[in-house]
């Protein structure tokens, strides 16, 4: 796969994408392309998924996986777990196992995501029970599997920014001198 477009913007609401995905079904109207994708696969943001299925009614929309984990990891650190990750064997294992509970059938996760569960206690219960309430609900839980998915994650399109020195969210201008070493 290969980025056919990039944006670069400071809002992400739900305006903002509406119209970044207005101006895309525009110009390929006067270039005679039927925009139409099967799938987009997407980070989690609030407003970017209703965004797509309002103007993309057809496509299918897919959670990247890379950006679930990070997600996952970055509620590890949260809860204190980030020592206990790298020092125990047993909960590293418990917490990538959670995370590989995204490639079952979507009406085995629970069944999976119970099987791990049991027994723990404290931050590590505290985790199980943020996986639930974030992850495992109706909207969420289909966005976030993988499971039967051939392209899981959309990272290796955000890959060829890692080296431009591009961190956080520069300004446009930077953003496009350090893509094409101006």
């Amino acid at each position: 796969l290969v980025p056919a477009v990039y944006c670069l913007c400071t809002g992400k609401d739900i305006g903002t994408y509406g119209y970044i995905f207005q101006a895309l079904i525009d110009k390929a109207a006067v270039l005679e392309v039927d925009l139409n994708p099967d799938t987009i696969i997407c980070d989690f943001e609030t407003a970017l998924i209703p965004a797509i299925r309002g103007y993309f009614p057809n496509t299918q929309v897919q959670g990247c996986y890379f950006h679930f984990c990070q997600a996952v990891h970055r509620k590890v650190g949260e809860l204190g777990l980030k020592t206990r990750y790298r020092q125990h064997e047993e909960t590293r294992r418990k917490i990538r196992m959670l995370l590989a509970t995204a490639f079952l059938p979507v009406p085995h996760v629970n069944t999976g995501v119970s099987l791990l569960e049991a027994g723990t206690t404290g931050n590590l219960s505290a985790l199980f029970q943020y996986f639930r309430q974030e992850w495992m609900i109706d909207e969420r839980l289909p966005l976030g599997n993988v499971y039967d998915v051939n392209i899981r994650t959309n990272n290796h399109l955000e890959a060829p920014d890692i080296g431009t020195g591009c961190n956080g969210h520069p300004d446009s201008a930077s953003a496009i001198r350090k893509r094409y070493r101006w």
